[in-house]
């Protein structure tokens, strides 16, 4: 375990990849043939790529172990789509976790298919590790998608498993939905085993203040309708496991282009569980990590009495061992 991963569930107890490009100005509403009374249907006929669906399912076991699987599908609509999406990145964590690509393909307008060969999948190291060695752990697999033009669709699965859990017992998890692309559907399903006590914090679902609160999201157009594509919960305890979910969809993409003077303020993540009930149990849990690391070794003691022979006063001392 390393200082990242406490750092991310410090974060998660606190309150707590998919797709990136440059960010354009809110999507135009169509216009003027709408029917009165009717909202106009938004025109995504511009965006490079249309999310059509991204589903991921976590599960996780009472040891810590679990899995998350990914599955997409996203029609490519231009040139520059095209150069975005012709390779595929996700990043997973190699000291505790393995990757499976269960499938890359493209599906053709006129109804042919084509898969990504296994040489088309590489492991590579990622950028961060070079500048930032703690995180030597983190890899990345890369993926070329092959003979992709604009009209296509894009579908991929993706299965990354925790075999070693960074603290026995114990899981956590954060998830922010897409909000820097169009996504037509986006689920969510977190699987856990029946009677797990969990902290889970959402704006439609949190029992983190010690009772369940669920919040009802209004469509904006009109104040009675309750809006469940956008912000839909569900849970059902079924076969010794409950599964949680949430459903939401984005239709916009907000302009916050640095380059403008405008920077979106920090995010807190829109989903976040954890199993740890409290700080003390987190602070019990690191200082376990912790032990021994901070104490030389033979071998270390050693060659600082060497540099320090012969020096009389601490600052002396302290001289030498700096070099």
């Amino acid at each position: 375990m390393n200082r990242c991963a406490a750092a991310l569930l410090c974060a998660m107890l606190i309150s707590s990849n998919a797709f990136g490009r440059q960010q354009s100005a809110p999507v135009p509403l169509s216009g003027s043939s709408t029917p009165v009374g009717k909202t106009p249907s938004p025109d995504f006929s511009a965006e490079p790529f249309i999310i059509e669906k991204y589903s991921l399912a976590a599960r996780f076991e009472n040891d810590g172990t679990g899995e998350r699987t990914l599955s997409s599908r996203v029609k490519v609509q231009n040139d520059a789509g095209v150069q975005q999406l012709a390779e595929l990145i996700f990043g997973y964590n190699s000291a505790s976790e393995k990757i499976d690509v269960h499938f890359v393909r493209v599906l053709h307008p006129d109804g042919a298919t084509v898969t990504a060969k296994p040489d088309a999948i590489k492991e590579m190291v990622a950028p961060v590790e070079r500048d930032a060695p703690a995180y030597t752990d983190y890899k990345e697999v890369h993926i070329t998608v092959p003979a992709l033009h604009p009209g296509d669709a894009i579908e991929y699965e993706i299965a990354t498993h925790l075999v070693t859990p960074e603290a026995p017992g114990q899981f956590w998890f954060e998830q922010n939905f897409l909000d820097r692309a169009i996504v037509l559907d986006e689920q969510l399903e977190v699987n856990v085993p029946q009677g797990r006590a969990l902290l889970i914090q959402s704006a439609d679902f949190s029992n983190v203040a010690g009772a369940e609160t669920r919040t009802a999201r209004l469509a904006p157009a009109v104040a009675a309708q309750i809006d469940e594509p956008t912000g839909g919960f569900s849970s059902k305890t079924e076969n010794g496991r409950t599964v949680y979910r949430w459903k939401h969809k984005n239709l916009s993409i907000a302009n916050d282009d640095p380059s403008a003077g405008k920077l979106p303020p920090p995010k807190i993540p829109d989903i976040q569980i954890t199993t740890f009930k409290n700080w003390n149990e987190v602070a019990q849990w690191y200082a376990a990590l912790a032990t021994g690391r901070a104490v030389p070794t033979p071998e270390i003691r050693a060659k600082a009495q060497e540099l320090v022979h012969g020096r009389t006063t601490d600052l002396d001392k302290m001289n030498s061992l700096k070099g």
